[in-house]
């Protein structure tokens, strides 16, 4: 069936088939990390995991909505846990990687170049990602207005906002569901990336309390954007607490066992899915936070660590974002295509099953396409900048 364990095992298996395949035969990807090796191979190689994830997880929303109407969880715990846990692994990410950047520069970094990097890093795939969802909003409404031209035009530049503002429905029609309601996420990443500057003149001053004194800030100001304060800031503050705790002298001295964080890593992940439904609660952060640690400190010579530094690992990370973006797109189109030929509420369980795995393939070779050829030449100057920064001597022991 295709909720189960072992067909997500198998889907998984048909990421990595085609990311190997344009690893071996793509001149881009074997030569990448020879020019530009990523920050940290851990991080790099579970992004891509986690992006396919999600992937999985709305596929099976997708075919729910065909047959009930409504867009909601499953009733997979697993498929449920691909959703929310690679979103709040994400979230855990983005603040440990920018938390851990104004650590290194004591608060003390160009707030504009930073912004600038953001932009360019985020805005062409997007953009690109938009403008299909408008093609496909004007084609679903017969290129006919249904509502004033004005508030049409108010919708429109809305979705070009880089999803820091909102996305209503375009022309009376329900654009999100183009795009499986993803750049939800993308509002909330940016309103990081704005208080960001601001706890940053906390770090100018440190003294004992400066991370309680930063974390409080960064409540009271993200509060105020209208971040969650019971589930997506405590996620951020997961990550900044790990990018604290990764610089620490006790952390980087720590020398387990190669074994040891793996299964911790694996231990903690695994309670988390198991004894919860969502990956939003303090207990889940918790565990979420030990997880990410661990995985910072799992090396590239345990069996985890070997996986996650595979070249079709670390292509599906340079792939995520674009995973993440334009998975939705597939969804909707290949749902609505299948339809046309036949009822896709009622196809049989290996119907949908083989549309899942040719989705699969479809979304990570269009992936890594749009990464090479939308994403980098807009990526490798800020990524470029980024290893030139004092950071890369904090990372260099993870790289081996």
């Amino acid at each position: 069936m295709y909720d189960t364990p072992l067909f997500a095992l198998v889907g998984f298996a048909v990421a990595i088939a085609v990311a190997l395949y344009f690893t071996r035969q793509s001149l881009f990807f074997r030569d990448y990390y020879r020019n530009s090796p990523p920050l940290i191979h851990n991080i790099e190689g579970i992004r891509g995991y986690l992006a396919f994830a999600v992937f999985l997880h709305h596929a099976l929303i997708t075919i729910i909505y065909f047959r009930t109407d409504n867009w909601s969880d499953t009733n997979s715990r697993l498929y449920n846990h691909f959703g929310t846990t690679s979103v709040g692994i994400f979230f855990i990410i983005t603040a440990f990687l920018f938390w851990g950047q104004a650590l290194d520069k004591r608060g003390r970094f160009n707030v504009p170049k930073y912004l600038e990097r953001r932009v360019l890093r985020i805005a062409p795939l997007y953009l690109f990602a938009t403008t299909i969802v408008m093609i496909i909003t004007a084609i679903s409404t017969g290129f006919t207005l249904h509502e004033p031209v004005q508030k049409v035009v108010l919708e429109i530049a809305q979705w070009y906002g880089l999803g820091a503002l909102n996305r209503p429905d375009i022309n009376g029609f329900p654009s999100w569901q183009v795009v499986s309601g993803v750049y939800w996420t993308l509002g909330y990443e940016w309103k990081f990336y704005l208080a960001l500057p601001i706890m940053m003149v906390v770090l100018r001053y440190k003294n004992g309390a400066f991370i309680t004194a930063v974390a409080c800030l960064f409540v009271l100001f993200a509060g105020v954007l209208g971040v969650p304060i019971t589930t997506v800031i405590p996620l951020f503050l997961g990550g900044m607490i790990s990018a604290t705790v990764w610089r620490s002298r006790q952390f980087q001295e720590w020398q387990p066992p190669n074994y040891l964080p793996q299964i911790i890593a694996l231990v903690a992940l695994s309670a988390e899915g198991i004894l919860f439904a969502s990956a939003y609660g303090p207990t889940q952060v918790i565990l979420l936070t030990v997880f990410f640690l661990a995985l910072l400190k799992t090396p590239g010579t345990s069996v985890l660590g070997r996986v996650l530094r595979w070249p079709a690992s670390q292509a599906l990370g340079l792939a995520s974002y674009s995973i993440y973006i334009l998975h939705g797109i597939i969804l909707y189109v290949l749902s609505r295509a299948v339809n046309v030929v036949t009822r896709f509420d009622s196809l049989p369980w290996w119907g949908y099953s083989l549309w899942i795995l040719i989705l699969a393939v479809i979304v990570v070779s269009t992936s890594l396409t749009t990464f090479h050829y939308i994403e980098f030449p807009f990526f490798k100057k800020g990524r470029k900048v980024l290893l030139q920064k004092n950071v890369s001597a904090q990372v260099e022991p993870l790289q081996k």
